[in-house]
């Protein structure tokens, strides 16, 4: 009775449906039946550059950049054929996209924070959002938002390359840390991590405990 929705920054509808035939799943079938809907964010926000006849939809009625109707554009995706909302995951990939398009810290914040509480509160629905943080660049609104999404989220899925440099056996390291975030204190975190290895496969990916890749062993 649920529905997933995908807003894409970086990648197009064919990407996802090649990933999804290598893992067995039918977008194509889904996008028919209306439970997989897309939302392109690249051809959102350059609809209202490319062509100066239309009204860009990043720019609000004071000439100012807003992500308002990138927000009506969800509500209305997440909304059944009569309108009532339905059980939704709502994907964003990827939100860093919006710094690099020099959207406010405040405004992306607060553009979340709009997905999050419609999702959360309203239609029983989750939030996943990808955000890059490399540690060897100096972007402080990167560090921000990365560090508003873990004081945000109830999971936090952090993922890097290996301190010790590139495997072939090993591709990277995987933490997941569980905020026990309390829904009555939005300040109040406790968290629980554990780390693991992982090898990306052509159909798959594998995940080990560290220092138990089956190369070492």
């Amino acid at each position: 009775g649920g529905k997933v929705v995908l807003l894409a920054f970086t990648q197009s509808l064919n990407h996802y449906i090649s990933v999804g035939q290598k893992l067995g799943i039918n977008l194509n079938s889904a996008c028919d039946n209306k439970t997989f809907i897309f939302i392109s964010g690249s051809k959102f926000i350059l609809d209202g550059i490319i062509d100066s006849h239309l009204p860009n939809p990043m720019i609000d009625d004071s000439n100012c950049k807003s992500l308002r109707r990138l927000y009506e554009t969800i509500s209305l995706a997440i909304s059944g054929d009569d309108g009532s909302p339905i059980p939704t995951l709502l994907i964003i990939d990827d939100v860093s996209v919006l710094l690099y398009l020099d959207f406010p810290y405040s405004n992306i914040c607060t553009f979340l924070n709009y997905c999050q509480h419609t999702m959360c509160n309203k239609i029983n629905g989750c939030m996943v959002s990808l955000v890059h943080n490399d540690s060897e660049v100096e972007d402080r609104s990167c560090k921000l938002l990365s560090k508003w999404l873990h004081s945000s989220s109830d999971i936090v899925l952090d993922l890097e390359g290996l301190s010790s440099g590139r495997s072939k056996d090993v591709h990277g390291q995987l933490k997941v840390i569980f905020t026990g975030r309390d829904q009555s204190d939005f300040h109040s975190l406790s968290l629980i991590s554990r780390c693991v290895h992982y090898r990306v496969h052509d159909k798959g990916v594998s995940f080990f405990a560290m220092g138990t890749s089956p190369a070492i062993l």
